[in-house]
């Protein structure tokens, strides 16, 4: 292998050692070798060092090993952010596994032209290690890539970014959101990011989790505060990297929508339980809004009017703005 790999794989494990083999092995036997596979042990406490050892010794030039007391997967990601050094960055999660021949397609995907910082590729949907459905209809146009929410319905992980962007602007996963970090990665990433790659193959192996967290009117308060701080902290980087202009114009306007949701969420939630930790939540959220007032210099005002027109029945009804809108508001994550 050269001395800098085209792709880092960063793989980040907690108790795993059940199921880490097949996640291992697919990637150590990778028909491109000219990659990097890190593994971060965030302080398991089962046998999933020894599986991850074994895998070293085995396959010393392809795969890292580094230990970390438990600070959870978002840390444990950056760290491996940190590490990496090939040209593109993936993240595949302990439970999941990829096509053997996903980091070859990825990377041969016109991945080598400088104006790509993104390639993704469409991703089965696992449940019981069985295939319930597959995610691989993209918008090759950014536009109606992104005002479709296509790039935040999935996690990072049946995608590959480019190192250099990443560095760049220091692209990270928020450690203080156990439940939305992907969402907030997704967003930076997307709003400095030039062009993209579809690999219309599903390459990635996606296994569900009982316990996905889904915006719904039913979100206990801890994850609508977690999604607060995600949407606050992206908004400060859009505003410190001076991304609030019209040039980015449709993806404020998502960001927007999130952005309504959110605190029409917080205020349902309010409105019905009369909790103090709710109430903490929507003074929190309310007091710091004032500043999205940047955002109104960029988006339609028929959009944010149209928006918060359609938020309206949630106060009644949350499902029928689902039904309206068809919003897919639930993040493949895994706790």
């Amino acid at each position: 292998m050269n001395n800098k790999p085209k792709v880092s794989i960063v793989v980040p494990i907690y108790n795993k050692e059940q199921i880490l083999h097949k996640c291992l092995d697919s990637l150590v036997n990778q028909t491109m070798q000219d990659i990097e596979v890190i593994l971060i042990n965030d302080g398991s406490t089962d046998n999933s060092e020894a599986v991850c050892l074994d895998y070293v010794e085995k396959y010393p030039n392809l795969v890292h090993y580094h230990a970390f007391e438990n600070g959870g997967v978002s840390k444990a990601r950056n760290r491996g952010i940190d590490l990496a050094i090939g040209e593109y960055i993936g993240f595949v999660d302990s439970d999941d596994w990829v096509a053997l021949d996903f980091c070859e397609k990825m990377y041969d995907a016109d991945a080598t032209d400088e104006g790509v910082s993104m390639v993704v590729c469409g991703i089965n949907m696992l449940k019981h290690s069985k295939i319930t459905h597959t995610h691989n209809s993209f918008f090759e146009d950014k536009q109606k890539f992104i005002s479709n929410d296509q790039i935040l319905r999935n996690s990072p992980a049946n995608k590959i970014f480019r190192t250099s962007v990443i560095k760049k602007y220091g692209i990270n996963f928020p450690e203080r959101s156990h439940n939305f970090e992907d969402l907030a990665f997704l967003f930076k990433f997307f709003a400095v990011s030039k062009n993209y790659v579809i690999v219309k193959r599903c390459l990635y192996f996606y296994n569900q989790n009982d316990n996905s967290i889904t915006y719904t009117s039913n979100a206990n308060i801890e994850h609508l505060s977690e999604l607060y701080i995600t949407i606050n902290t992206t908004y400060d980087f859009l505003f410190s990297n001076r991304l609030l202009n019209s040039n980015n114009a449709l993806f404020c306007n998502i960001f927007i929508d999130n952005l309504l949701i959110v605190s029409s969420l917080m205020i349902i939630r309010f409105l019905r339980i009369n909790n103090k930790n709710i109430e903490c939540c929507w003074v929190n959220f309310f007091t710091h809004a004032r500043k999205y007032k940047h955002f109104l210099s960029v988006v339609s005002y028929v959009y944010f009017i149209k928006n918060i027109i359609m938020l309206i029945p949630f106060f009644f009804a949350p499902s029928l703005v689902r039904k309206f809108k068809k919003i897919n508001l639930g993040s493949y994550e895994k706790l």
